[in-house]
């Protein structure tokens, strides 16, 4: 990943091509299966940091600045943190258990 966002970033591409590359490529593996990891990854929280910080070097490689603050270059990429993406996805997974009455047994 990091070698495929650095490549662009050496042939010139804008901030908005880096971060639209990232999206669609990266943010799926980072959030696969999150509704079946988070929550015992939330006790132990070090699996959530190594993820993060996965997002955290990719930020610095898109915005190019080192001296930004990790929640501010969310905000200027319009990005959540991975662990408020988390939290929306195991709600959203949740809901879909609870509205199919197949499923309601597994909760």
């Amino acid at each position: 990943m990091y070698l495929t966002l650095n490549g662009m970033r050496r042939f010139s591409a804008n901030t908005e091509s880096i971060k639209y590359a990232y999206i669609p490529y990266v943010h799926p593996i980072l959030e696969y299966a999150c509704p079946v990891w988070v929550p015992s990854a939330l006790r132990t929280v070090y699996l959530c940091q190594e993820f993060e910080s996965v997002q955290k070097r990719a930020i610095l490689i898109i915005l190019v600045r080192h001296d930004i603050p990790y929640e501010k270059a969310l905000e200027v990429l319009g990005l959540p943190s991975l662990q408020n993406r988390y939290e929306i996805l195991i709600m959203s997974f949740g809901k879909f258990l609870l509205s199919k009455s197949q499923h309601r047994d597994i909760i």
